[in-house]
């Protein structure tokens, strides 16, 4: 019976002990993708404006992964700057630019970190 109670003691204090040093590990601090000189007069349009013709398709994207203190917010921003920096590669420069967003999504990956107990 003493050797139940040890057992289960030793079991309760290595999931507690497990637990507690548990800590992911980041590489960097987030930072978003930086706009190109030449792509900060590219706006975006809330809606179709007449007397545009379509130029092209262009695609931004920012990544996260394994950063710390990133927002929603941040990682959307930098997209848009890639988008931007994109749809100035796609027109050519000497244009003026304007963007009708046509879909946005994030998608979040999870990642299972490694475990380090007390030995």
């Amino acid at each position: 019976m003493r050797f139940l109670w040890f057992l289960a003691l030793c079991g309760a204090s290595m999931v507690f002990f497990g637990c507690a040093v548990t800590k992911p590990v980041y590489n960097s601090t987030y930072q978003p993708i930086e706009i190109e000189s030449a792509a900060k007069g590219v706006t975006i349009a809330h809606t179709t404006p007449y007397n545009c013709k379509i130029l092209g398709e262009a695609q931004g994207k920012d990544d996260a992964t394994q950063k710390d203190v990133a927002s929603v917010d941040k990682v959307r921003d930098g997209a848009l700057n890639d988008l931007k920096n994109n749809a100035l590669a796609v027109a050519g420069s000497g244009k003026r630019i304007m963007l009708s967003i046509t879909n946005e999504e994030a998608q979040c990956t999870a990642f299972l970190f490694k475990r380090s107990f007390l030995a």
